[in-house]
């Protein structure tokens, strides 16, 4: 769940190469979430809603060194706020808010 193991601020991250870049943030149809790691290792993440269930994985799968993206659409969901958790190599990287508005 996206509030388990929560420490600090949801903006907040360990380092600056662990953030998590959204843009465009408030997005309408789609909005791209950018991530860079250091090293190859096994890497989540995942959207979920202000309920705490989960909507949508964009990442589950070893990653190598390097910047990644990852797209999420906003077609077909609900207008509102969105949270996302970086998991990597088992622990929470990062976490942070998209806004879609229609």
């Amino acid at each position: 769940k996206y509030f388990a193991g929560r420490q600090g601020s949801p903006d907040s991250s360990s380092a600056p190469e662990a953030g998590v870049r959204v843009a465009p943030n408030p997005f309408t149809t789609r909005t791209t979430l950018t991530f860079a790691l250091d090293e190859p290792a096994p890497v989540t993440l995942t959207i979920y809603d202000l309920l705490g269930r989960r909507v949508a994985t964009l990442v589950d799968r070893r990653l190598g060194p390097g910047s990644h993206t990852a797209p999420f659409r906003g077609r077909g969901r609900a207008s509102g706020m969105y949270l996302y958790v970086l998991t990597v190599d088992g622990t929470v990287r990062n976490r942070g808010r998209i806004v879609h508005v229609r």
